[in-house]
């Protein structure tokens, strides 16, 4: 933000900051407003350089609620009040010549508005000497930001107003000629990178590790392990990652959703506090789109909306190739639970069969607690993180049939059909045995369950099934997963001579889910494979 402080700093253009909630974007400018130099040098001339005021204001979600305001003057004077709006035009006007003034959290549509409108008639004035900066919550400014409108002034200015956070090296490459009155700083959503790199500062993760773990002493690549399940939650809101336990940011999340009829006039609504989209740049920096916060939102919104709906939605986000694995996945889960996801393979380098896999209802469920087993058919979703593992299940429960004549002497009364999920966009995806194993163990915990049947299926858009690379073979997928989850070596004695009877089917492979959000070529032949025990 650098080249956003220069410009209040060595001129006096009006900075506006935007962005969606939870960005850090009041924690920046306050910060900004604690750094700048507010009592002026002695000069040779027996002068004194003018001496700078501070005053910070922050608007109250809470309609006809009082302003919050603190005052930094001079070298360690910190006053603090609350006053009605009818009262800032006289704090105003009781301040010295020289003054920055810090408008936090303004909304367009609510009581801010005349509070900036004060502010305004306060700085017109006096511009060179009276700056404001705006903190608004709003993504966007929408029509009310108007560049062409906006006179120009220099870019630099005499004045000896300093800040701490403005470097030597900004100073020298800040621009040197002319900048419009009106500025609009746009801050972006926190990356998984931008997480890392804040936690690896000591001081830092020290203050905000009970929100991602309870123990008092971690390893760093534990912590990044908790980071990333945190972030399938909360993805690019820092507010949420710091400030907030994971279930109370999940109930936040899912409130905001139910609260939303129509997921895509919320989204293009410029006076909405948003905390279900995030920003990051386009392919024009200048102009980002807003993107699904996170994984697990983009998840839920799926569930809830139909594909065409789905498809309205997709065009006011944004393009973004690393981002659109949230589309694929969302398309996934939407026509799973409307009408049915239409998966086929290829053969011979054509497209064959219409496998259809549908849903009255995904259940979602922890895979560290009880998983239901109470419908003879279901999709469930994890509703944690788990890089390397599945995105959705699927459970066939039937009783064993008369001529299953192994199973009915080993005693089982049920056999079991689990389907693992994983969809993806790459040409090939992590795997991690593990997830498989435990969920295995725990759905085969009955000893009147036989593990009939092992799918796990990659799923992919059709452009990509020929030249998909499965990152599991069945050899150790047998090995590693069912064997270590139901086959003797991991059953009391008795279990384990039940098991030895019966036989459980393997198969895994990629299939191509119908893909209408785009349409590509599709590639060469990726074969099947099965095996049996």
């Amino acid at each position: 933000m650098g080249s956003a402080w220069t410009s209040v700093v060595r001129s006096y253009a009006r900075l506006w900051i935007v962005g969606p909630p939870g960005m850090g974007k009041s924690c920046a400018a306050f910060a900004f407003a604690c750094s700048l130099k507010r009592v002026g040098a002695d000069l040779y001339s027996g002068r004194r350089e003018e001496k700078w005021d501070v005053l910070w204001i922050h608007c109250s979600k809470i309609e006809d609620s009082a302003l919050l305001c603190i005052l930094f003057s001079g070298e360690k004077e910190k006053r603090t009040c609350t006053i009605s709006r009818a009262q800032v035009d006289a704090v105003l006007e009781s301040l010295g010549d020289y003054t920055v003034v810090f408008l936090d959290g303004y909304v367009k549509e609510r009581h801010q508005h005349a509070v900036l409108g004060t502010c305004g008639f306060w700085r017109s004035k006096s511009k060179k000497c009276r700056r404001i900066v705006v903190v608004c919550s709003m993504v966007s400014m929408g029509k009310d930001w108007r560049p062409d409108l906006y006179d120009d002034i220099p870019a630099i200015v005499a004045s000896s107003l300093e800040s701490m956070s403005i470097s030597p090296a900004m100073k020298i490459n800040a621009t040197q000629g002319d900048i419009q009155e009106e500025r609009l700083f746009k801050l972006f959503s926190w990356t998984l990178s931008d997480y890392q790199a804040a936690l690896r500062t000591e001081a830092f993760f020290e203050h905000v590790k009970t929100k991602l773990t309870a123990e008092s002493s971690v390893e760093m690549e534990t912590l990044m392990e908790l980071l990333e399940e945190k972030f399938f939650v909360v993805g690019g809101s820092a507010r949420m990652m710091f400030d907030v336990s994971t279930q109370r940011a999940m109930d936040s999340l899912l409130f905001a959703l139910d609260s939303t009829p129509d997921i895509t006039q919320y989204l293009e609504s410029v006076s909405v506090i948003n905390r279900l989209f995030s920003w990051y740049p386009g392919v024009i920096a200048t102009r980002p789109k807003p993107c699904i916060v996170s994984t697990f939102v983009a998840r839920e919104i799926a569930l809830r909306i139909g594909p065409a709906k789905l498809q309205a939605l997709a065009k006011c986000l944004a393009k973004n190739p690393s981002k659109d694995g949230h589309l694929f996945e969302m398309w996934f889960f939407s026509s799973l639970d409307n009408g049915g996801a239409h998966c086929c393979t290829i053969q011979d380098g054509m497209l064959c069969g219409d496998e259809v896999w549908a849903s009255a209802g995904v259940v979602r469920f922890d895979p560290f607690e009880d998983i239901p087993l109470e419908l003879s058919q279901q999709w469930l979703a994890p509703i944690k993180w788990n890089q390397g593992g599945y995105d959705a299940i699927f459970l066939e429960l039937e009783d064993v049939a008369n001529t299953e004549v192994s199973a009915k002497q080993a005693g089982f009364t049920k056999k079991l059909l689990v389907r693992f999920v994983q969809v993806t966009r790459s040409k090939t995806h992590s795997f991690k045995v593990d997830y498989y194993k435990d969920l295995l163990s725990r759905l085969t915990l009955s000893s009147l369950i036989w593990l009939h049947k092992v799918e796990v299926c990659f799923v992919v858009p059709v452009d990509v099934i020929g030249v998909f690379t499965l990152p599991v073979h069945e050899v150790t997928f047998r090995k590693e997963a069912v064997q270590a989850a139901f086959y003797p070596g991991t059953r009391p004695r008795k279990g384990a001579l039940k098991v030895a009877k019966v036989v459980t089917d393997i198969c895994i492979r990629v299939v191509a889910l119908e893909y209408d959000m785009y349409v590509k070529e599709m590639g060469p032949r990726v074969g099947e494979k099965r095996s049996k025990h």
